[in-house]
Parts: structure tokens; C-alpha cells; sequence
């Protein structure tokens, strides 16, 4: 039915409302769209209820009451916990009373005891307004971002962050635009900031299951543990890229499941002789930051003639990442993850439309359009060496030479693009040592990338017999212009990507091949910085040390007859200690009674699960232990318990589950016999790396600790071990003499 009000100054009177409407629900401005007109008569009441969304990008719902004399039928709000009822009695007779609330506040009107009530309703929207601050968190978004870039750096191994919204939203209407009262300001900061501390960010909503007692009290086997999915994930302008992505509730920030009450209920049925329990759901809207570089995860790799899904969704993760790279074209991060993620894209089965397509092309661009320096320095070289007509390469370098000298002092970064047209340089002037080792080198060394330069000695060493007579010179200058770029670092030493070893590799074979000040100044000083870095010491491989590094390292020593070098002494020192002697440095203990050592939790020191764990492990009386916890604590418990010393088992009687773990009373034997065959596994690694002139170097004590792996003062607590490395026969170096188990 249309309503029309005659009233002229109804127009003017609604504006005001709809501004003091805005304004409480924290917008800056809405619309309102006629729903219905509405007569309470006597008796008439409504119950406790939602509304739907009538239209797309409805947020809440307006009620103006008429002048019409009534008593009762109050409003009662709720939503979680708050609780709100108003009166439109009091002032019925003569004046308007207005009522607003988002659309998912539950809400019921109370029975109408006398009188008419008369209300008008209205669908209420927000559009065309400007983006909103979101207060104090405005006021600390620097320290937010910080945060967040902190998190990005730290917690390598977490693929998401999620945060809770205030309201529920519906798949068709979660997008930034449609989000209401604080979830708005709060999801338009973070999507301000985040991008900048390296996250895209998402809209999801999760949905947790939640099985309930039979009746008996008992939950029974035949029933799906408890479980939290993200049922559909957006992108911030709504567009769904992910489906059924499984959580658990515990990573939800602030967010409590016993302090909620469900949202819906499938309640049991009764079997013959059993019930079946109830499943309760609980919903919440959230928002989810997930690492530039996890969001490849999302991908579909596979189509289906049957579901269009899987193409939309890839199609809305590239239109998002060509957005965000479009807000941040000067970010190399950026960049970076768009181009791998774009490659993704390109590989799938699930080829995207023309569109997307388009954009691929854009973000290709944007690596191309600077290239064209490049494609003239790759020209350059390739019509220099190529040409043999002197007077026309004397013609050519006329032209070209102030070219390339306006690039040599205008150019602030040089990189791997580069290569060609430095190393054509080398080649072609390579007589012209003024000019190679005065102004060229000394250029552009201070300006380049660390890769670039290992790429550049690299070249060099390979074709120094050939191409560069003076190879050791232009070595020496690279070395004194490169200072701490050429530095060896962490990840220098444990990577296992062949690029990243070579470095290690290459700084002990120039070592050999080009000895001198330089050099070996650039030893000491990446030794030192090596021994202040102690992250390397947990991650890299004994093998991949000693062949990439110490074995190459150690004969260029020898080849030079280098004497003690400190920095370098006390990097062996730490690498023989802590890397190569880590697993016997602490032996067994036999502990008293059922008490087994403690475990150390692989994801959080403050982990609940594993507090809980260690009580059992370390109590001498205590045998077997019952721990009931959901699916994903249970299974972190047993992650860390896996060792044949421990028996385990699941009771499936109630829910959650319950996990026994029952300890075998082996700990120390099985540890010690583990304990004498990593000795027996340190001493055949240290032993390709004895002789004597690194006895001479690190001096005999040292030298019989750290590569003989013998104790000082230690009392032999039992018989000598031989120790034999198969196929060894009599290759032992002069020192590598048999070593006993302390």
C-alpha cells in the first residue's frame, strides 16, 4: 500500500530525524525507504525477533510512532547482553516518538493494553558518505600498524589474524560499505593500515558447531566433534573468494564461545532406544588479516565444467590484489607478492575471464616500464662486442659513452637487470684501468644489491683465467667499495637453495684464490656479525656448514698459512659447540620414579595444553594421564608426546573426547641409547674437518675439545666406544685419534 503524507513540513521534520538517526547509529548519513504502516490494536503484540534484509545493503530498521493515545506495547532491544526497552505511551497523544536499530537486534513489542498505536516503518541504508575515523583507535593506528608488521615478522608460522565484529551481517551484504555502528570505523582503520604492514584484509563469517548431552549425559560416539569454519570469506568490496575454511575458535581475538549464547539449535531426535544430541551454531561475523604472502593459499587450482564458483572466487582475489597494487604501485613487497600471485593465477586450470586477464597485463607493465635504460645498456653491450668495424664502434661509442656516463652519476640502485650491461663494461674497457677501477667500480658498487654484487664476484671468479687477467684487482675494489653488503649473514648459512650456499662457498674459495688484506678483513668482519646473530645457530644443518663453508674455508687457511684470526677462532668455536655438538651437549638424566623430562612447546611459552602436560611428565607417581579437550588441543598434546616411551588412547564417551596417555617406563634407556648414537653421528661429522694445521689454529686444548669432542677433566663413566665410520679404512688425519663416550 503507498503512504503519502500531506503534511509540507513532514519533508523538513524527517530530514532532522534522519540526521539525529545517522548519528546514532554512527553514520554520517542514511537514507530511509517506506516499508509499511503498521495498527497496533488492543491485544495485538509482536514477538522476539530479527529482520531480514528486505534489500541489499539494508542496515537497520526506522520506527516513527504517530499521535494516536495508547498504553503498553513497549519495545524491547537486545543484543548479546544489553538489554534496552522504551515506552512510546507517555507522549502518544500529542507527539511523534522515533525508534532505530541495526538489523540484527533482536527485538519484540509487548502486548498493547488499551488505545491504537500507529507506526510507521522504514528500511534504513548508508551511502555517499565520506570514510569514518574510528576514535581512539584512529589516535593509535601507528602503533597498530607497528603491531601488526611486528606479528608479520615474528609469527612466521600463523597463516591469519581474525577479529570479531560487533554485528551479523548476511554473505550478500558483507562488504566495508554495508558495515555498521563501531564494526565501520574499525574495519575502515584496519584496511587503511593493513596493507601497509604487509596483510590483505578480509570479511568472513564463522560459523561453530557445538554438539550437546543425549539427555543421559552423555554425548556418544556416532556424533562430529565440536568445530569452527570461516563458512564464506570476501574481499572488502564483497566479492567471496573462499568457502568452508577451517579455524579454530581459539584464534578468534577476544572472542569467548562460553560467554555466548547460540544462535540456532537442531535439537535431538529420539532413536528407539537413544536420543540423539542436540548441535548447537553460533555465528559471528569477523574480520580476517591474512599475510600478503599466504593469500596464494586461497587459490583454486582446479576447475569443473559442474561449479563456476571456483573461477569467481580467483577472480575476486585478483581483482583485489591488482587493487591493492594499484594503492601501493612504489611498494616492492607489494609488488613482489602481486607478481608471484598474478604467476599463480596464469598456472591454475582455473583460467580467469578477459578482465582479469587485463589486469595481469597492467601489473606486467608496471615491471616493463622501467626497463627501457635496461633494454639500452643490453643493446649497448650486444653492439660492442659484436661489431668489429673500428671506425663505426668509434662513431657508436661517441654516441653512447655520454649516455651511459649520465647513467653511471644519475642511477641510484643497481641490480641483477643490470648485469649484462656491467659486465659488458668490464669486458669491453676491461685495458682501461683508470676507468674500471677509479670511476666505474667505484660508482656503482656503493648503489648495488647484495645479490648483484655475490652475482658480479661470481662472474668474475669463473672467467678470471679467460676474460679478467686483473681479476684480482677488480676483486680487491669491489671488496673495499662493497664494506658490509659482501658481509656473510644468517641466511647465507642456512638456506639449502643453491643460490644462497654459494655465498658461504664463494667467500672461502676467494678466500683461496684472491689472499689478501681485503679478504681477509671481509672474513673476520662476517664471522664477527655471524657470532652476535645467534638465530642461524638453531636452524643450520651440521652437514650443510661444514661442506659449504668450514671444508673450503679451512683449506684456504692452509693454502695461505693464515695465522690465529680471533673473529675467525671464535666462529668455530660457536659453530662447533652449538651446532655440531648440540645433540650430546646435555646427557641423560635417570629421573626418579615415573618423572619423565619436560617438553618444550613448539608453538607459544605460555602454552596451556603443554603446562597441563609437563605436571604429568615431571610427576614420579603419576603413570597415566586423562585429558579431555577438543579435537585440536588433544591432538597439539599428542603432537608433542609422539615417542614410542608413551602409549595413547581417545575415550570417546562424551564430548570433547578424551586423550590417555600412558608412559612405558623406557624414557632413560631409549634416550641414552639415542644419546650414544648422536655422539657416534658428531664424531664422524667433525672428522673430515682434522688436521693439523687447525690444531695449530685454534690451539691443542680447543682443538681436542671442539674437533676431538674430548672433554677436559672429564672421568670416563664407562668403557671406551670405538667409534669407526664405514668405509674410512686408515684415512684418519694425524690428529683424528678414537674418541671415548664421557
Amino acid at each position: 500500500m503507498d503512504i503519502v503524507i500531506v503534511n509540507s513540513q513532514w519533508p523538513s521534520f524527517f530530514d532532522v530525524l534522519l540526521r539525529d538517526t545517522a548519528k546514532g547509529l554512527g553514520f554520517q548519513k542514511v537514507v530511509a525507504k517506506p516499508h509499511k504502516l503498521l495498527l497496533y490494536e488492543p491485544g495485538s503484540f509482536f514477538k522476539s525477533h530479527k529482520d531480514s534484509e528486505k534489500e541489499q545493503g539494508m542496515i537497520g530498521t526506522l520506527v516513527v510512532c504517530l499521535p494516536s493515545q495508547h498504553e503498553g506495547s513497549d519495545v524491547h532491544l537486545s543484543f548479546g547482553s544489553q538489554v534496552i526497552s522504551y515506552s512510546t505511551a507517555p507522549t502518544s497523544k500529542f507527539d511523534l516518538t522515533s525508534i532505530s536499530w541495526f538489523s540484527d537486534v533482536t527485538h519484540k513489542v509487548a502486548i498493547l493494553t488499551s488505545g491504537y498505536r500507529l507506526v510507521l516503518t522504514y528500511k534504513i541504508f548508508a551511502i555517499g558518505e565520506d570514510p569514518l575515523s574510528a576514535s581512539t583507535v584512529l589516535e593509535q593506528t601507528d602503533h597498530l600498524k607497528t603491531m601488526l608488521s611486528k606479528w608479520q615478522t615474528k609469527s612466521l608460522g600463523i597463516g591469519k589474524l581474525i577479529y570479531p565484529l560487533d554485528h551479523l551481517y548476511t554473505e550478500t551484504s558483507l562488504c566495508l560499505e554495508n558495515l555498521k555502528g563501531r564494526d565501520r570505523p574499525v574495519a575502515h582503520t584496519l584496511s587503511q593500515i593493513c596493507s601497509g604492514a604487509g596483510f590483505y584484509l578480509l570479511l568472513a563469517h564463522a560459523t561453530h558447531v557445538q554438539n550437546g548431552e543425549d539427555g543421559y549425559g552423555a554425548y556418544g560416539d556416532d556424533y562430529g566433534e565440536d568445530h569452527t569454519t570461516l563458512s564464506a570469506m570476501c574481499g572488502p568490496n564483497g566479492g567471496k573468494i573462499a568457502s568452508d575454511v577451517s579455524i579454530n575458535v581459539d584464534e578468534i581475538l577476544g572472542y569467548s564461545i562460553s560467554k555466548e549464547e547460540p544462535d540456532s539449535e537442531d535439537e535431538g531426535e529420539y532413536t528407539g532406544n537413544e536420543n540423539a544430541p542436540p548441535t548447537f551454531r553460533y555465528h559471528k561475523t569477523v574480520v580476517v588479516l591474512v599475510p600478503k604472502a599466504q593469500l596464494r593459499h586461497y587459490l583454486n587450482k582446479h576447475s569443473s565444467i559442474y561449479n563456476e564458483s571456483p573461477k569467481a572466487e580467483n577472480e575476486c582475489l585478483a581483482e583485489m590484489v591488482c587493487q591493492d597494487l594499484a594503492n601501493n604501485r612504489n611498494d616492492p613487497s607489494t609488488k613482489q607478492v602481486a607478481t608471484a600471485f598474478m604467476g599463480d593465477v596464469l598456472n591454475s586450470r582455473v583460467k580467469p575471464k578477459a578482465e582479469i586477464v587485463g589486469l595481469i597485463s597492467k601489473l606486467q607493465d608496471l615491471k616493463t616500464a622501467r626497463d627501457i635504460v635496461t633494454e639500452f645498456d643490453a643493446f649497448c653491450t650486444l653492439f660492442r662486442t659484436s661489431t668489429e668495424h673500428q671506425p663505426l664502434l668509434k662513431s657508436f661509442n661517441a654516441w653512447a659513452d655520454p649516455v651511459c656516463e649520465e647513467k653511471l652519476r644519475t642511477q641510484s640502485l643497481w641490480a641483477k637487470s643490470d648485469r649484462e650491461h656491467v659486465l659488458g663494461t668490464l669486458k669491453s674497457r676491461n685495458a682501461d684501468r683508470e676507468f674500471i677501477l677509479q670511476r666505474f667500480l667505484p660508482a656503482i658498487i656503493p648503489r648495488a644489491l647484495r645479490y648483484f654484487l655475490w652475482d658480479i664476484l661470481h662472474l668474475i671468479s669463473v672467467e678470471r683465467e679467460s676474460t679478467f687477467p686483473n681479476s684480482g684487482e677488480l676483486y680487491k675494489s669491489i671488496i673495499q667499495h662493497g664494506g658490509q653488503q659482501l658481509c656473510l649473514s644468517e641466511t647465507d648459512l642456512t638456506t639449502n637453495a643453491q643460490e644462497d650456499r654459494t655465498k658461504a662457498m664463494a667467500t672461502a674459495r676467494h678466500a683461496r684464490s684472491f689472499a689478501g688484506q681485503e679478504t681477509l678483513a671481509l672474513l673476520e668482519q662476517s664471522c664477527k656479525m655471524l657470532i652476535e646473530r645467534k638465530d642461524f645457530r638453531s636452524s643450520v644443518s651440521p652437514q650443510h656448514l661444514r661442506r659449504d663453508f668450514l671444508e673450503p674455508l679451512i683449506k684456504a687457511l692452509e693454502t695461505h698459512n693464515v695465522p690465529p684470526v680471533p673473529a675467525v677462532q671464535g666462529f668455530f668455536e660457536v659453530a662447533l659447540r652449538d651446532i655440531f655438538h648440540k645433540p650430546i651437549n646435555t646427557r641423560p638424566v635417570h629421573l626418579p620414579g615415573w618423572a619423565y623430562q619436560e617438553r618444550h612447546c613448539s608453538t607459544s611459552p605460555n602454552c596451556g595444553e603443554c603446562r597441563q602436560m609437563n605436571d604429568f611428565l615431571k610427576s614420579p607417581e603419576q603413570k597415566q594421564w586423562h585429558y579431555m579437550a577438543g579435537k585440536p588441543s588433544r591432538a597439539h598434546v599428542e603432537a608433542q608426546l609422539r615417542d614410542p616411551v608413551y602409549s595413547f588412547d581417545t575415550l570417546k564417551h562424551r564430548s570433547p573426547h578424551t586423550l590417555v596417555v600412558t608412559k612405558r617406563g623406557t624414557n632413560y634407556d631409549m634416550a641414552l641409547r639415542a644419546w650414544k648414537e648422536a655422539f657416534r653421528a658428531v664424531d664422524d661429522s667433525v672428522y673430515w674437518i682434522r688436521n693439523d694445521y687447525l690444531k695449530g689454529f685454534m690451539g691443542e686444548e680447543k682443538y681436542k675439545e671442539l674437533f676431538l669432542l674430548e672433554k677436559p677433566g672429564q672421568v670416563d663413566l664407562r668403557s671406551s666406544v670405538t667409534l669407526s665410520l664405514p668405509g674410512r679404512g686408515d684415512m684418519a688425519p694425524p690428529s683424528a685419534k678414537r674418541t671415548r663416550l664421557w
